[in-house]
């Protein structure tokens, strides 16, 4: 999608993507997406160029192809419809720091990636706090050593890396993974290239637009070392060779054989028994 052709899509449609339920502006005329969504990001502290603002219109309007799916989408139960989060602050209850701990991710790790979220139940007002993890819509993906969800949608993150024109991409499962590949290989510190974290394997197509003639040479994927993995390294593969001069990069040998990266980087530091 061109800057043009982002212009025509209606700011109603925007609106509609972030689930937002108030009336359109008056003015939701063409031409006033671009400015609404460079606002956004700049508001999310992402890059809000216009570019950026082309992108993610091009993303979230999923006029991109997409690579084949490997499971089936998910749907949020019951519970989780009646969740929503009640307060977003830094990381500090005890219980998430030892979750981490148990997980062998530094505070000052998850603390660059993960906020600490308070989940209130509709209904019976019960509230629990659980480490959040934001995705490109607003939602959140959550966990704590008692249980593990998504509240909004179910959506891929997109984190980028120190370069400002990347060579590379490294596509992970869920954020435990990346943040336990940025230890292992970063000693904690951000990857160079971009990253996108699925957040869930019914997300895998939604990857497609982030990587869709953008540029990029090579792309690192870290599956699972599992069936549900090798079918999903191997949609992404089948994209990639439709991309000109994209390398693909599996990463699961390295830590093969782990069924994936945080397993792997568990066991590394005597935190995990593979027997």
């Amino acid at each position: 999608m061109n800057i043009e052709q982002a212009k025509r899509v209606p700011l109603s449609v925007i609106l509609n993507i972030l689930g937002l339920k108030q009336k359109h502006p008056k003015n939701a005329i063409k031409g006033e997406s671009i400015p609404y969504v460079r606002k956004y990001l700049a508001e999310r502290g992402e890059g809000s160029a216009e570019a950026d603002a082309v992108r993610w219109i091009t993303i979230m309007t999923a006029l991109a192809p997409k690579i084949t799916p490997v499971i089936e989408s998910i749907r949020a139960t019951s519970e989780e419809k009646a969740q929503f989060v009640d307060g977003i602050k830094p990381i500090c209850n005890p219980v998430l720091i030892g979750h981490l701990e148990n997980q062998g991710i530094p505070l000052s790790v998850a603390q660059s990636y993960m906020k600490e979220i308070r989940v209130c139940q509709k209904g019976t007002k019960q509230i629990f706090y659980a480490l959040g993890f934001r995705n490109e819509v607003g939602g959140w993906s959550y966990s704590n050593p008692f249980r593990k969800g998504f509240i909004g949608k179910c959506y891929i993150t997109f984190i980028r890396g120190t370069q400002v024109k990347p060579d590379g991409i490294h596509i992970f499962k869920d954020d435990a993974d990346f943040m336990a590949a940025l230890i292992r290989l970063e000693n904690g510190r951000m990857f160079k290239d971009d990253a996108i974290v699925l957040n869930s394997m019914a997300n895998l197509p939604r990857a497609t637009p982030y990587i869709k003639g953008y540029g990029y040479r090579v792309v690192h994927t870290w599956m699972d070392n599992c069936e549900t993995g090798k079918a999903a390294t191997q949609s992404l593969d089948n994209f990639f060779k439709t991309e000109d001069r994209l390398l693909h990069m599996p990463m699961n040998r390295v830590y093969a054989p782990y069924l994936g990266v945080s397993p792997w980087h568990m066991k590394e530091l005597g935190l995990f028994d593979p027997r």
